[in-house]
């Protein structure tokens, strides 16, 4: 994949509240969501846990389980 570009973006990473609320959201919007990985502790983010997902006709994203939303 790489070597085809200069740049590639691999993911988007967004930080939710609610990642089951988020994820409902983005299928009540007519959007395919599959879960790539279960949530688990990222030693990157403080253990907070991190899941991945692939949404159909956007990519990967990585969502951050924040008990807290970020504006």
């Amino acid at each position: 994949m790489l070597k085809r570009q200069d740049s590639v973006i691999y993911h988007f990473c967004y930080v939710t509240a609610s990642a089951d609320r988020s994820l409902a959201a983005m299928a009540a919007d007519g959007l395919a969501v599959v879960t790539v990985s279960e949530a688990k502790p990222a030693i990157l983010f403080s253990g907070l846990p991190v899941s991945f997902h692939y949404v159909g006709g956007f990519g990967l994203i990585e969502l951050i389980h924040s008990a807290h939303s970020v504006e």
